[in-house]
């Protein structure tokens, strides 16, 4: 190390050197310069390197010296620096590592930074003292600090990066060593003092502060004072205080100014006050209580005086005192009642019963939730306030309204309704729980309300005071209504069949009117039977697999020789009915046959109605699907099941088939109708039969197809005798009909065979017609049969003395003279027994409808019936006309007045003239006539 008294460093210009070794004392210090004399290169120290001495800097370590001057930086320093003098231009420790710096004299003349300074007794500094670092202590351990200087500046460097918000005095409590627990700071953005309270520790931490408050604003130097016994109040935003009109002598308070009170003044008495000069206390109110009031009169008398005077006006208000004493439980959104109509069958394969069936819902022989009424929506069970007791007073709301409480400095306290449901579901019919579930519902109402709905379910309102003007309300009242606790639900869909089943909704509901406990009541148990299935679900398509009709067995007739089915003869019906049981079936008629009225008249002693109730009830009907069982009476019928009628149907109808021209009916029709499970009939089985086809029951074919006539072979419909009685012929039997022979011209003839085939100039007699067989009108005979000319010939017998005959045509009414020719026509003749050829050379014929004459023609000879008409008979006739008084002939009403003269006579009480024959004639084939009445007109 060097120990020389005194080391100084010199710089040399040296021009043209590249560098120097410089020695000092000889005592090894070589410093090398260059050209300049800066110090470049490496130096040593009695040959140890110290360093690269540059105009930049220097490394030096342990430097001790009794004076150390220096003019040039020095780079780093570590070690001590020791002296008795330590002299600096400018002395830079950039960067200094030293341990020690230990010197009695330290003077600093230029800008000198050091690492670490450790000074030892009295330290003076004639310049600034500047402190460059973030963060300083000092510690100073004395009873007085004295600092000669009149201010003290802090915060002097906070600019720029180095800028702080707050500066002040940190303070720590006595015996909390090193812990800041306050501090008075200067909030340099707000400006203004604080005072804070800290976070215990080695750093202060702020945990809360406050606002110095100050007094009032000022100049500097004159600061304005506060008066005594005066109210402060806080004139700016940073805290400065000065005096209110407010201010306090003895007990009194005085305020300079008028008061504005928006809450409450609790006083124990405050005075009056002074009315208007106009009219003070006491002034007009002689022999009155309010004379003897004054300005120091206190409020509170005033207003006693007052209450008691006007107290029965103005009545305290009273609740609703109706109480909240039960809920009411209904249903709503329940649906439609469910109908399924038809009874279960036995056997079923349908997929609904199959699932109903065990859990008790489809039983057989009965209908699909027999004995319940099941529907089909997802119903709420909906909870109602039930009031009890008594009230004098309510709102609006009126009878159902009930007391809840008081009112909320004067609004509605809010009410609130709690519910706590349950729901269970049993699939069974016995009720076995399948499925549970609990909910919980709250609503609340706070406004005015009187309209009810299940999102609004609470009424309520404000109970009006008896005086609203003066006195204001302070109870509610209101009720509920539709209060939804719980719908429908379950874990499986409820559009599935295995949701049908027994709901049960249970629960209480809570009611509660601000901040009061919620009382509760419990509400009825709601039953539910939902499903969702509908009629519809039970499709049904009943159908026959085939019916017939055969012909059993015939009964023939004859008349005017051509035969004709008649009563007797049996038809036997079949048919067959499936799916009436499937998937349901009715309890009633399940099935019928039917059998139209017609002229057959057909009949039946089988069974033709199926009924059950709800078992079997006709016997021999319902069969197995294969037709090997018979279901007995008293059983119920298989799904698969199937109907069977076999019906022999009798005719038994004295009707005819027969028309003017061919048949009224040729067929007849037999009806099956079944029933489907709601009762409503499908027609099955209409089976059309024929009334007789050519060929069947053992008639030749060449016979045709025979007419029906019921009426049996021989059975007489008319009469022999007249009188103002009439005789109706009406063609249905030929029991007066007689033969056309010349037996007629002496009255002698004889009665015509009914069986026997019909003479060619015969016409047919068919069943309520007079037809020509061989025209379009017959019946069986062959086309164009017989003569162009045809006549029927009908026996009467008069029991009265006759002057004028009357004849009355039904059918074709239109007649033409006996003596015509005219085509399609008809004619008729009179044979009187009187006039016959007994009595006369010739029989006379009286034409009725020749009006004219009395003779029309003598001696006429036998005709050619198929060209002339005129005389059927083998002997010449005359033929006599219809002209006495009285004769008339309109509309088929024949009037015949009877000479006596001309041989036209009846005459009951002589028996040569009491009897008549009416021969009818046809030319071609008329319409055909359908009856002949005869009678006594006068």
């Amino acid at each position: 190390m060097a120990s020389a008294k005194d080391i100084r460093f010199d710089q040399r210009n040296v021009t043209n050197t590249a560098y120097q070794e410089k020695y000092v004392n000889g005592n090894s210090l070589i410093l090398r310069t260059d050209s300049t004399g800066s110090v470049i290169g490496t130096s040593t120290l009695e040959g140890v390197a110290i360093g690269t001495l540059t105009s930049s800097k220097a490394n030096f370590t342990n430097v001790t010296a009794s004076v150390i001057s220096s003019s040039v930086f020095i780079g780093s320093l570590s070690g001590s620096l020791s002296g008795s003098s330590i002299i600096t231009n400018n002395l830079t420790a950039l960067n200094s590592n030293l341990t020690n710096v230990t010197s009695s004299n330290i003077s600093a003349s230029g800008n000198t930074e050091l690492g670490t300074l450790s000074v030892k007794g009295s330290t003076v500094l004639y310049g600034d003292l500047t402190v460059f670092g973030t963060s300083s202590v000092v510690n100073i351990s004395s009873s007085t600090v004295i600092i000669g200087d009149n201010r003290i500046q802090l915060n002097a460097w906070s600019t720029g990066s180095f800028s702080q918000r707050y500066a002040g005095l940190d303070l720590t409590d006595s015996g909390s060593n090193t812990s800041v627990t306050s501090s008075l700071l200067w909030d340099s953005a707000n400006n203004y003092w604080l005072l804070t309270n800290n976070q215990t520790g080695s750093s202060p931490v702020v945990t809360s502060s406050a606002l110095i408050l100050q007094g009032p604003v000022s100049d500097f130097g004159n600061e304005k004072q506060l008066p005594v016994n005066t109210f402060l109040k806080v004139e700016t935003t940073i805290g400065n205080l000065t005096a209110s009109n407010l201010s306090e002598t003895g007990n009194t308070l005085i305020y300079d100014g008028a008061i504005s009170v928006s809450g409450r003044i609790s006083a124990s008495n405050i005075n009056v006050g002074i009315p208007s000069t106009s009219y003070p206390w006491g002034n007009s109110m002689t022999g009155s209580y309010f004379s003897t009031w004054t300005s120091d009169t206190n409020v509170s008398d005033a207003l006693r005086f007052l209450a008691g005077a006007f107290s029965a006006s103005f009545p305290i208000p009273a609740p609703n005192t109706k109480i909240l004493s039960s809920v009411s439980t209904t249903n709503t959104n329940v649906g439609s009642t469910i109908t399924i109509n038809g009874r279960v069958p036995s056997g079923s394969t349908n997929q609904y019963v199959n699932y109903l069936q065990p859990l008790g819902w489809a039983t057989i022989g009965q209908t699909i939730f027999s004995g319940y009424t099941f529907r089909n929506a997802a119903n709420y069970a909906l909870y109602g306030s039930t009031v009890g007791g008594s009230t004098t007073v309510s709102s609006s709301l009126g009878t159902n309204a009930f007391g809840l409480g008081l009112l909320n400095n004067g609004v509605l306290n809010t009410v609130r309704l709690s519910g706590s449901f349950t729901l269970t579901f049993a699939s069974s019919s016995v009720g076995t729980v399948n499925y549970t579930n609990n909910t919980n519902v709250v609503v609340s109402q706070s406004s005015d309300n009187g309209t009810l709905s299940i999102a609004t379910p609470i009424a309520l309102r404000i109970i009006p005071s008896a005086n609203m003007a003066v006195i204001p309300p302070i109870y509610q009242d209101g009720h509920f209504n539709n209060f939804t606790g719980s719908n429908l639900t379950n874990s499986i869909s409820l559009s599935s069949v295995s949701s049908s089943g027994i709901y049960i909704i249970s629960g209480f509901v809570g009611i509660n009117s601000g901040s009061s406990t919620y009382s509760y009541f419990t509400g009825s148990n709601l039953t539910q039977y939902y499903t969702p299935l509908v009629d519809g679900n039970f499709t049904q398509t009943i159908s026959s697999p085939g019916s017939t009709i055969t012909a059993s067995s015939i009964v023939t007739r004859s008349l005017s020789g051509a035969p004709y089915i008649t009563s007797g003869s049996s038809y036997t019906y079949t048919v067959t009915a499936s799916n009436a049981f499937n998937p349901l079936y009715y309890n009633g008629t399940v099935s019928t046959t039917t059998i139209p009225s017609n002229a057959l008249g057909l009949t039946t002693a089988n069974t033709t109605t199926l009924t059950t109730n709800p078992t079997i009830q006709t016997a021999n009907v319902v069969k197995s699907s294969d037709y090997t069982t018979t279901r007995t009476v008293g059983s119920y019928p298989f799904e698969s099941d199937i109907i069977v009628f076999g019906v022999t149907m009798s005719a038994v109808g004295t009707g005819t088939t027969a028309a003017s021209s061919g048949a009224t009916i040729t067929t007849f029709i037999v009806n099956n109708t079944t029933y489907n499970r709601a009762g409503s009939g499908t027609t099955l089985g209409s089976q059309t039969a024929t009334i007789h086809t050519a060929g069947s029951f053992g008639i030749p074919s060449a016979s045709g197809s025979l007419l029906y006539y019921g009426r049996p072979e021989g059975y007489t419909t008319g009469s022999l005798t007249f009188s103002t009685t009439p005789n109706t012929e009406q063609f249905l039997d030929e029991s007066y009909r007689m033969v056309l022979n010349d037996n007629l011209l002496n009255s002698s003839g004889s009665y015509f065979n009914s069986a026997s085939y019909l003479p060619t100039s015969s016409l047919q007699v068919k069943p309520g017609f007079l037809v020509n067989q061989g025209g379009a009108n017959g019946y069986w005979y062959p086309s164009a049969y017989g003569t162009t000319y045809k006549y029927y010939a009908r026996y009467f017998k008069t029991t009265a003395v006759v002057n004028t005959l009357r004849i009355t045509l039904t059918g074709n009414t239109t007649l033409v003279k006996w003596d015509e020719t005219t085509a399609n026509s008809i004619a008729i003749g009179l044979i009187f027994e009187s006039g016959n050829s007994n009595t006369y050379a010739r029989c006379r014929i009286y034409d009725i409808a020749n009006l004219a004459s009395n003779i029309v023609s003598s001696s006429i000879s036998t005709s050619n019936l198929s060209t002339d008409g005129k005389n059927p008979f083998s002997t010449n006739i005359d033929l006599y006309g219809n002209n006495g008084s009285g004769a008339s002939n309109s509309g088929g009403v024949i009037n015949i007045p009877l000479r006596n003269v001309d041989g036209m006579t009846l005459d009951s009480t002589v028996a040569s003239k009491d009897e008549l024959y009416v021969i009818v004639r046809y030319n071609g084939s008329p319409t055909p006539l359908t009856s002949l009445k005869i009678e006594k007109f006068a």
